[in-house]
């Protein structure tokens, strides 16, 4: 319990969120998400009741939202492949979060892009970017 004269502990947030991403630190980021499932079948048996199951496809994807400033970079990597981001070989994320509670980390030893949409509305107040990332490798996801 707090109590008065105590200082509050900092809680994990975005705002103590780091990612870095080809070997940079993002300074301009506003979202980074890593989605990994599994697809369960089940076979069927009397009744159409189900007996057991197994596993039939795992899937990990994740999206990397950034200001149009923070792209330039990966075009600067991307010149040897004629500025094209889809054709950039595989590269490690890290994302950071640090807290009184602990630091969490997680490590995607390699993406790759499969998705850059470029659209820019009026209106915008900034101009940004969500990036569709295959991970192709396992994330190591740590809590200490």
């Amino acid at each position: 319990m707090v109590k008065p004269g105590d200082v509050l502990p900092q809680s994990l947030s975005f705002e103590n969120f780091t990612a870095n991403v080809m070997a940079r630190e993002l300074i301009k980021f506003s979202e980074f998400s890593l989605d990994y499932e599994k697809e369960v079948a089940f076979k069927l048996g009397k009744g159409g009741e189900p007996v057991s199951w197994t596993v039939k496809s795992y899937k990990r994807s994740a999206k990397l939202k950034i200001q149009l400033g923070e792209l330039k970079y990966m075009f600067q990597a991307a010149i040897a492949m004629g500025g094209d981001l889809l054709k950039l070989p595989p590269f490690p994320v890290t994302a950071t979060a640090e807290s009184e509670d602990g630091t969490f980390k997680l490590v995607i030893p390699a993406v790759t892009i499969t998705k850059v949409p470029l659209s820019f509305k009026e209106g915008d107040d900034t101009a940004e970017v969500e990036l569709d990332l295959a991970v192709t490798s396992y994330p190591i996801i740590t809590f200490t």
